[in-house]
């Protein structure tokens, strides 16, 4: 589809707009963010890991589409050089001031204040990141270590990592220090760095707008690039940790409008969502109109063959190369879901609107004006209205006008005795 382009887009990431400022993908974000403050779930550092780098994929998949070159990474060298694309979000925040934009060519500077903070600091935070990745240990607070380490196919560091670059649960925040929080922070405050004006705070301080900012998914892309030198780190998977004896995936398809194999987005005009929280016309909630991306319903079709009944995991990706690495692929996660499989062939049809990693209710926008208590760590995740997925209307990437080419990936995995897969419905838990 053709996006409109407004007169101050001038520079190419504006082109993205319908994907970055789309109200439901803040409310998503806000979400996930919200319930996965609960320290008790379960390799929940796992889950911010896994979460964040699909949300850097599928927007690298957009550039794509546009013909931009992928996500330049946020990373120590780029710490004190003017940040090129300035942001203004046009929004207010939840206190009834206007988030500071942030011009072109804005120079990172250190935080005073009653939580001070250094460029220093966090350089010296990421090197004993990487030097424990290099060393594949994490040291803890009371001097033990933790191997980051896979056991039989499976990673047991990449959750205690996660927990360490975010940092939240972090088995040493003074050695590490909190890097992923921070870094948004001093992004955040670089036009108010004694932080005591609140008119002076960034939309990359708020964890319900952030990801609005440009600089939001630069900043992502340097934290997983931190995962990725880590799981570079790790030795293949063997033979035996990916196989399923027995059963055999003979055809997948996908079906759009009784087309094999085509998937189509299209603009569509004046969305409505009732909207709380900012104050238009003295009028504190309001129905507001955006332009959005959308999809068509398309339908999974998969047929697998099976020497004996068993449970079995599907998962379901899209596939496109082009990344700064040749060798390795945008991978853009649709689906993932539980079947029981029969001896002999199984078909097996999923439709777009059963996908377990997307939000399951579409009707109701979650307030994404209204943050989420930081003093709560237990939010009831009933009052958070959207349901917690990735925005239907965004699953399917734009594409080109003239059509972009993707493969699709389906994979059936066994499952362990031990895996919680098989006593949790997985549309109960955010996974994305």
């Amino acid at each position: 589809p053709c996006l409109p382009r407004l007169p101050w887009q001038t520079d190419p990431e504006h082109n993205l707009w319908y994907f970055r400022e789309d109200p439901s993908l803040s409310s998503f974000r806000n979400y996930w963010r919200a319930i996965f403050k609960n320290s008790s779930r379960d390799r929940r550092g796992e889950f911010f890991f896994y979460m964040h780098r699909q949300m850097v994929t599928r927007y690298n998949v957009e550039h794509l589409t546009h013909n931009i070159a992928p996500v330049v990474p946020f990373s120590p060298e780029f710490w004190r050089q003017p940040i090129p694309l300035g942001y203004d979000a046009k929004l207010k925040a939840e206190i009834g001031y206007d988030y500071q934009a942030r011009p072109d060519n804005t120079t990172l500077v250190d935080l005073e204040g009653e939580d001070p903070l250094t460029i220093s600091t966090l350089e010296d935070w990421f090197k004993e990141i990487q030097n424990a990745v290099k060393n594949m240990a994490i040291v803890t607070a009371d001097g033990a270590t933790i191997d980051l380490k896979a056991v039989e196919g499976r990673d047991e560091g990449v959750s205690v990592l996660g927990d360490v670059v975010e940092s939240f649960g972090s088995v040493n925040r003074e050695l590490y220090g909190s890097l992923h929080n921070n870094l948004h922070m001093i992004i955040a405050w670089v036009l108010g760095p004694s932080q005591d004006d609140p008119t002076k705070l960034g939309v990359m301080g708020t964890t319900a707008k952030s990801i609005r900012d440009p600089m939001f998914f630069r900043m992502h892309q340097f934290i997983d690039d931190i995962f990725s030198e880590y799981k570079a780190s790790l030795p293949a998977y063997e033979e035996d940790e990916l196989s399923f004896p027995g059963v055999e995936v003979l055809e997948s398809t996908v079906i759009t409008d009784g087309k094999k194999n085509e998937m189509h987005t299209f603009t569509e005009e004046d969305w409505e969502v009732e909207l709380y929280g900012v104050e238009v016309d003295g009028k504190p909630r309001f129905m507001a109109e955006y332009t959005r991306m959308d999809n068509k319903p398309y339908n999974f079709e998969i047929l697998v063959k099976s020497s004996a009944e068993v449970k079995a995991m599907v998962r379901i990706f899209l596939t496109t190369s082009g990344t700064v690495d040749p060798e390795a692929d945008l991978v853009v996660e649709m689906d993932r879901f539980l079947v029981n499989l029969t001896e002999g062939e199984n078909k097996i049809s999923r439709s777009s609107t059963e996908s377990s990693v997307a939000e399951r209710r579409q009707e109701v926008l979650l307030e994404f004006d209204t943050e989420v208590s930081e003093n709560d760590p237990y939010p009831p995740e009933e009052d958070l209205f959207d349901g917690c997925g990735w925005p239907r209307h965004l699953m399917v990437p734009r594409g080109k006008p003239e059509g972009s080419t993707f493969s699709l990936v389906v994979m059936l995995s066994q499952l362990l005795p031990e895996d919680a897969a098989l006593a949790t419905a997985q549309e109960e838990v955010c996974q994305v």
